[in-house]
C-alpha cells in the first residue's frame, strides 16, 4: 500500500481555498500511485469548532466543499473534519473514493451500538474506532492519545493506524511535535505494541492561537523509521507500507536527536508570523529598552518577520537595547529613539 500525507497550510473555513489545495495535492498523489492520501486535522476545520451563532451556516458550507472534493478528488483520500454532537465538538475522517464519501468514525459507533443492541455490553472503548479495507491492508483512524492507547489495549485487526494530530506543539509534551521527537515521545512504543505501522499526520500553522509544527512520519511495527517530513515546512510525504512485512527496512531513517529549546523557539516564531498574516499585517512595531523581555520579543519578531519587517521604538540611544537592534540589522529607518 502506498500512503500519501499532504501536510499543508490553510486558514480555517476558507474552503474554496483549501479545496484547491487539497485537489492540486491529490493529482500530484495520484501521479505517483497513491493509494491513499491523508490531509491533516486542521486542515477544513481548524482546531475548534465554531460558535453556535454561526455553526449552522459553517457546516452548510462545510458540506457544500465535501460534495465538491468527493467530485475533484483525484485519488482516495481521508479528510479530517469537526463534527458536533449535542453541542459538543467531535472528530472524524471522511474517507472519499470514486465520488463517495463515508465518515469513517460515525460509521465505526453506528456499528458498535448495532452491535451491542444484540449482545451482551463490552467496553464502550473497545469496538467504537474505525477499521477499514483499503488497498489490501487494514486501516484503523487515531485522533487522540487515547484513541492510540485503545488501539493498544484493545486486539484490533489493524495493519496502519493513522494518528490525525489534534494537539498543538506544547513544550510539556514532545509527542506533539511528532517527527521531531520521536526519540522523546511515544509513536514508537506504540508502533512495537500494537504491531501496526504508525502514520503521523502533523498540521501544520497556526490555529486558535495553537502552533502546529508538521513533521509528519511513517514509523514501521518493529519502530524504524521509514519517512519523514520536514517541520514547519508544506510536504508531501509519500511512502510503501508493507502489512506482511517483518523488518529490517531496506533504508531507515535516522530519528532526529529532539531538541526542545529550538523547536520551542521555532514554535513561537512561526506563531507570531501565523498570527501577524492573519491580522492582515505585514510587519510588527516593538518598544525595545533594556529589560530582558523586550528584548526577547524584538529577537523573537525578527526571526519571525525578518528585520526589514520590524519597527522598533527604542528606549534611549545607546546601552543594551540599542545593541541588540544593530546585531539584529534592523534598518535605521525603521527605529525610533526615544530620550527618557
Amino acid at each position: 500500500m502506498r500512503i500519501g500525507v499532504a501536510q499543508i497550510s490553510t486558514r480555517a473555513g476558507d474552503f474554496a481555498q483549501t479545496a484547491r489545495q487539497m485537489v492540486e495535492c491529490s493529482e500530484r498523489a495520484a501521479r505517483q500511485g497513491v493509494d491513499l492520501l491523508v490531509f491533516p486535522m486542521t486542515a477544513l476545520c481548524g482546531a475548534s469548532s465554531v460558535g453556535p451563532v454561526d455553526r449552522e451556516g459553517f457546516l452548510l458550507d462545510l458540506a457544500g466543499c465535501v460534495l465538491g472534493l468527493a467530485e475533484d478528488l483525484a485519488c482516495p483520500c481521508l479528510v479530517p473534519v469537526l463534527t458536533d454532537m449535542g453541542g459538543t465538538s467531535v472528530p472524524d475522517a471522511l474517507l472519499i473514493r470514486d465520488s463517495q464519501i463515508v465518515p469513517v468514525g460515525l460509521a465505526a459507533r453506528i456499528e458498535a451500538m448495532a452491535a451491542a443492541a444484540q449482545s451482551e455490553p463490552v467496553d464502550e472503548r473497545s469496538g467504537t474506532l474505525p477499521e477499514l479495507e483499503l488497498a489490501g491492508a487494514r486501516l484503523g483512524v487515531a485522533f487522540t492519545y487515547d484513541d492510540l492507547d485503545v488501539y493498544v489495549d484493545y486486539e484490533y485487526d489493524v495493519d496502519v493506524i493513522v494518528f490525525l494530530s489534534g494537539y498543538g506543539f506544547a513544550v510539556d509534551d514532545p509527542s506533539s511535535a511528532l517527527g521531531t521527537s520521536l526519540t522523546e515521545g511515544r509513536f514508537m512504543a506504540d508502533a512495537e505494541a500494537t504491531g501496526a505501522w504508525i502514520v503521523g499526520v502533523g498540521s501544520l500553522g497556526c490555529y486558535d492561537a495553537q502552533v502546529f509544527c508538521g513533521s509528519s512520519f511513517v514509523l514501521a511495527p518493529w519502530g524504524e523509521l521509514a519517512a519523514q517530513a520536514p517541520s514547519l515546512e508544506e510536504a508531501l510525504l509519500v511512502c510503501d507500507v508493507d502489512p506482511s512485512a517483518e523488518g529490517p527496512l531496506e533504508a531507515p531513517l535516522t530519528p532526529e536527536v529532539y531538541d526542545a529549546p529550538l523547536m520551542t523557539w521555532s514554535a513561537l516564531a512561526a506563531g507570531l508570523a501565523g498570527t501577524v498574516r492573519q491580522l492582515g499585517a505585514g510587519g510588527a512595531c516593538v518598544v525595545v529598552d533594556d529589560t530582558l523581555a523586550s528584548m526577547v520579543v524584538a529577537t523573537l519578531a525578527t526571526d519571525a518577520l525578518g528585520p526589514t519587517n520590524v519597527g522598533v521604538v527604542l528606549a534611549g540611544e545607546g546601552g543594551p537595547a540599542a545593541e541588540l537592534v544593530r546585531a539584529l540589522r534592523i534598518p535605521a529607518a525603521n527605529v525610533e529613539a526615544l530620550e527618557l
